[in-house]
């Protein structure tokens, strides 16, 4: 009786291999692009919808007045107190891709996607944002 630990079962494989075996991991921008496509053809039919009255009140003409002329104070609404961040992003899609409902709408879809995607581990879909 030379050795007395129970025998394994045959075929069965000891802890010490599956401990080193590494699945493959998906990069956190594949999965990000993966997600905003789907929320893309989600929101699809909704892209040409023309702007709300919010939208079209102030940060539609103060984003096409930077556009237009670079300035960071709105000519063609009232002047407001907010930042010209989303302004800017506005502008900067429309100088690359058109002035349209549908590049407007796709450009803050992708904002709020980043914000939503910051919220969570990827690895266990757990919020971490609290």
């Amino acid at each position: 009786m030379a050795n007395s630990s129970p025998a394994k079962p045959v075929g069965i494989p000891d802890e010490r291999i599956l401990a080193s075996v590494h699945r493959p991991r998906l990069h956190p921008l594949f999965i990000f692009a993966l997600l905003f496509t789907a929320l893309f053809v989600l929101h699809a039919p909704l892209l040409r919808l023309p702007y709300f009255w919010d939208e079209a009140g102030y940060d539609v003409p103060a984003a096409r007045d930077l556009l237009l002329t670079g300035s960071l104070i709105p000519h063609s609404t009232s002047t407001g107190a907010r930042p010209p961040l989303v302004q800017a992003w506005l502008a900067l899609w429309w100088r690359f891709s058109g002035y349209t409902p549908a590049v407007t709408r796709t450009a803050m879809l992708l904002v709020q996607h980043s914000h939503c995607s910051e919220c969570f581990d990827w690895r266990g879909a757990s919020p971490i944002c609290r």
